[in-house]
């Protein structure tokens, strides 16, 4: 949002001087009196361009970090990473590797060595980030799980507000299924994750991943 802090400024500043009483009203040092003291109180529009810093439809970076911080969730999550070779299958840590399981990395190849099997030993624990777009996202779900009042009606208009027609809700008895869009899989799973879904209390959440 673009404002002109400036132009801002000197409405409220004619607004007040606009109140002055009868007799002092026009007197050039009563007006300057006025302006005077509402530009020491203003402080160049400085509480206002704070808040608006802070506005979640066009906060970035540190803007959006800070105000996870007042919701209660960072944008962080952990995850893994999978080194040294193109793996084709996963076995279990105690088990020997099963035949059924793999298959060739090439298909005119058939040498042992392109059949790697991936094992516990293999994965690398990362911390991942998310984007500014994606954590404004659950950032959205938080503020709403903090602040709204949870009934079927304002979690249902909710959800569309943030998702539009990718996500839908449908209820059971103390259950709240959530619908969703393949291509949000990722931000669901993390929404309900770090406990931004929204359903009233002692309803169980879940989750139907539609392709």
């Amino acid at each position: 949002m673009n404002t002109n802090y400036d132009e801002m400024q000197n409405e409220i500043i004619q607004a007040y001087t606009n109140l002055l009483e009868i007799q002092y009203n026009g007197l050039p040092k009563a007006m300057e009196t006025v302006k005077l003291h509402c530009k020491s109180l203003l402080a160049n529009m400085l509480l206002w361009q704070i808040r608006n810093g802070f506005d979640i439809e066009t906060a970035v970076g540190y803007q959006l970090d800070i105000i996870g911080m007042w919701e209660g969730i960072d944008r962080y999550f952990a995850g893994a990473s999978y080194e040294n070779k193109l793996w084709l299958a996963y076995y279990h840590w105690n088990e020997a590797p099963n035949i059924l399981q793999g298959c060739y990395k090439d298909w005119n190849n058939e040498t042992a060595e392109d059949g790697a099997y991936l094992n516990y030993n293999d994965i690398i624990s990362t911390t991942n980030r998310l984007s500014d777009n994606d954590f404004r996202t659950l950032l959205k779900l938080k503020i709403a799980k903090n602040n709204l009042v949870n009934t079927n009606k304002s979690i249902d208009d909710t959800i569309h507000n943030i998702f539009g027609n990718l996500v839908y809700t449908t209820w059971g008895v103390q259950q709240v299924t959530y619908h969703y869009n393949n291509s949000l899989y990722s931000i669901i799973r993390l929404a309900q994750l770090k406990n931004c879904l929204l359903t009233p209390s002692g309803c169980q959440i879940i989750l139907d991943r539609i392709f």
